[in-house]
């Protein structure tokens, strides 16, 4: 049997995200820490007054579990006590839906 690429048939899907992924230059401009952590969290990033930035944690599973808009400053502390202890994954979005950093925390 002959085939050519006429006789079959190929499709292909694009898949889009919503949010465009913005990482720094410097990969020490944002930094998240203790990790694993008790629950307080500090994140370092330099928030300018006007600018939206979203700490977003998600669940194994993708579910978010929290979202926490964080104030013009460069050290935010986040209060995570009252969360189960577990592997999160978290975002750090921008108010323009873009992706600064995301990573994976472990809360004990």
């Amino acid at each position: 049997m002959n085939t050519s690429a006429d006789d079959c048939e190929i499709s292909t899907k694009k898949i889009r995200s919503s949010k465009k992924i913005i990482f720094p230059t410097n990969s020490d401009e944002i930094s998240v820490y203790p990790n694993p952590t008790q629950g307080n969290l500090t994140v370092e990033l330099n928030v300018k007054r006007g600018q939206v930035v979203y700490f977003e944690l998600y669940d194994v599973l993708g579910k978010k579990q929290d979202e926490i808009k964080l104030t013009a400053g460069n050290l935010h502390q986040l209060n995570l006590m009252q969360k189960q202890h577990g592997i999160y994954f978290y975002r750090l979005v921008d108010n323009n839906s873009a992706i600064l950093k995301s990573g994976k925390i472990i809360i004990e």
